[in-house]
């Protein structure tokens, strides 16, 4: 099974990314895009795994957890990565804790045989790949359907790949435990 750690969004946040590839859409950008139930904050991706490895990776993610409260992010401006080619969407807010968070999935999971990641975390939302048309100066991101939300909790999730598409369904929720 294909797996990777991820922060779910709520549905108003799929639905303003929807919009925002839909303004995207009407001027003249054009990519493979990412289906609105299918956004997520990738976090750590693990890749093949065996079933019987997930009960391990359940205890370091729990692990990794620790000591890390809920946090509000919200999304913010649209950056590209390698050229274009892959659009997003920046988170803003408390983008520290998350890193925190990603670091602590890092060193929960490499001594299980997990690559670390070469690059920094950058925190992000994909919303589409192999793009073109797309400019630093669309004005597709209109500030005022910026919305916030909060990070209760963040999910091992499996990557099913189909007649219709991947489609991400979560295996595992992991709650952030707020300081007492």
């Amino acid at each position: 099974m294909r797996v990777f750690v991820a922060v779910e969004l709520p549905p108003d946040v799929h639905k303003t990314l929807a919009r925002i590839q839909d303004r995207l859409r009407e001027q003249g950008c054009r990519g493979r895009w990412v289906p609105e139930d299918n956004f997520h904050i990738t976090m750590k991706f693990l890749g093949e795994v065996r079933e019987e490895q997930i009960p391990k990776i359940q205890q370091s993610l729990d692990t990794a957890a620790l000591g890390v409260p809920p946090f509000s992010l919200k999304l913010g401006p649209l950056g590209s990565f390698r050229n274009g080619q892959v659009l997003f969407c920046k988170t803003d807010g408390a983008v520290e804790t998350l890193e925190k968070l990603a670091y602590s999935v890092e060193r929960e999971l490499v001594p299980m045989g997990f690559k670390p990641e070469k690059r920094k975390f950058r925190a992000h939302i994909t919303i589409a790949r192999a793009v073109t048309g797309f400019s630093d100066y669309c004005e597709a991101a209109d500030r005022s359907s910026i919305v916030k939300f909060k990070v209760m909790s963040f999910v091992l999730m499996e990557s099913l790949q189909g007649g219709q598409g991947v489609r991400y369904v979560p295996l595992y929720h992991v709650p952030l435990v707020p300081n007492q």
